[in-house]
């Protein structure tokens, strides 16, 4: 079972200090600003690195707070170095100031618990009626019948935060005509496995998308930048979401009804969203970690591109789905 620092957990996640953490780019190289365990730690891009993440290797080195915002760097025994920050009027911090190189604070979107958006390459009411009228790929083999449970009906305590029924998503744009989860049941069966798992921790299940009818992966493919298309799915291919076998979730307290900080949005379009992003604070990466293993042990598999998105065993089996919440409502 995961284990966590006590001084870790005693850190407020709210703390002044949870604005410095970040990644900061010079002239010729970067580093993670991050908490680990109680401390404060520089992870520089090295080639002798001992972390790696995306391809690259980083070296992690321990400092100390000196005041304010001023860290004393270790270099090497006999060398030490001052870091000071730099932050905005809202507190974040913009830059760092290490000897004479001033390293610049990498803003992968929007901070403090906005949502993260795209400008859609075609505006969304133009796609809506072509993505309609297209039909997914066709598909060779048997395949299971669809069998999509409403998971609500099934664990009080899993909340939903549909996103996709509002504006408060990465399109700008509500999608969805209800605020609605559903998986096929041998997937549903096992998210409320999981629940009752995290529940025993104090924590709830959020649910942000389950089911996705094919046409709305349409839509994402179509409105987003080629550049960020390793987040969205190729609907020639179809998304395991349109098979009823692919859930985004997250995590709330049971006791206060608040939802958790991963240390980077849900469908937030960079690197912070990879589920071993390296920065971030010891608890942030300690929910990321938890919500893994839950999840692994009662069937579903990581996307390591996102923290929060995670696939269901056997999910080949299923054909590519592109009913309406609407017509599932009725056909009940």
């Amino acid at each position: 079972m995961l284990l966590i620092v006590a001084t870790a957990l005693a850190i407020s996640a709210t703390g002044d200090w949870l604005l410095l953490l970040g990644r900061y780019e010079g002239a010729e190289s970067h580093f993670f600003f991050r908490e680990i365990d109680g401390s404060f730690e520089f992870l520089f891009e090295s080639t002798r690195g001992t972390i790696s993440f995306n391809g690259l290797n980083y070296m992690p080195v321990e400092c100390v707070k000196i005041h304010s915002d001023t860290y004393l760097l270790e270099a090497n025994p006999l060398n030490f170095v001052v870091a000071v920050f730099q932050r905005d009027e809202e507190r974040f911090g913009i830059r760092c100031k290490i000897d004479r190189e001033v390293f610049v604070r990498l803003f992968y979107g929007p901070e403090g618990g906005d949502v993260f958006k795209i400008t859609p390459v075609r505006p969304v009411k133009e796609l809506l009626p072509q993505a309609l009228e297209a039909r997914p790929p066709e598909e060779a083999g048997e395949l299971l019948p669809m069998d999509l449970v409403d998971i609500e009906m099934l664990d009080p305590k899993i909340k939903l935060d549909i996103r996709y029924a509002r504006e408060d998503n990465f399109m700008g744009s509500s999608l969805y005509t209800e605020e609605k989860a559903f998986l096929q049941r041998p997937a549903a069966y096992a998210l409320v496995k999981a629940s009752e798992i995290l529940n025993e921790r104090g924590l709830g299940l959020v649910v942000h998308d389950a089911y996705r009818p094919w046409y709305v992966t349409k839509m994402f493919w179509d409105a987003t930048p080629d550049e960020l298309k390793e987040f969205v799915a190729d609907p020639e291919k179809g998304s395991r979401h349109n098979r009823g076998c692919a859930v985004d979730v997250s995590l709330y307290s049971l006791e206060t009804g608040e939802f958790l900080d991963f240390g980077g949005g849900y469908d937030e379009f960079s690197e912070r969203s990879y589920i071993d992003f390296p920065g971030g604070s010891t608890l942030q990466r300690y929910y990321r970690e938890l919500l893994r293993e839950t999840m692994a042990t009662v069937g579903f598999q990581p996307l390591k591109e996102e923290w929060w998105h995670f696939d269901f065993e056997g999910w080949e089996r299923y054909p590519i789905g592109n009913i309406t919440f609407e017509e599932l409502e009725r056909s009940r």
